[in-house]
C-alpha cells in the first residue's frame, strides 16, 4: 500500500496488523497468537507466573508471622 507523503512523494505504508503475544510476527487484528504452538507456551508462562506469584505470597506472609512472633506482637 502506498500514499502521498507532504511533499507529494509517495511513501510506503504498512497494512493494519499486531503482533504474537510470544514469538512477535505479524498477526491479524483479529487473533493473538500466529499458532497453536505460541498459544501452548503463552498459557503455560501464564499458569507458572500465577504459580510463583502465589509462592512469593505465602512466603511474604510466613516471613511476616515469623518476624511478628519473635518480636513479640502477638
Amino acid at each position: 500500500m502506498s500514499k502521498r507523503g507532504r511533499r507529494g512523494e509517495t511513501v510506503q505504508t504498512v497494512p493494519s496488523h499486531k503482533h504474537c503475544l510470544v514469538c512477535g510476527r505479524p498477526i491479524p487484528l483479529n487473533r493473538d497468537f500466529c499458532s497453536r504452538i505460541c498459544e501452548e507456551k503463552w498459557k503455560e508462562r501464564k499458569k507458572r507466573e500465577k504459580r510463583w506469584s502465589l509462592i512469593w505470597l505465602i512466603f511474604a506472609m510466613a516471613s511476616m508471622a515469623i518476624l511478628f512472633i519473635l518480636v513479640g506482637i502477638w
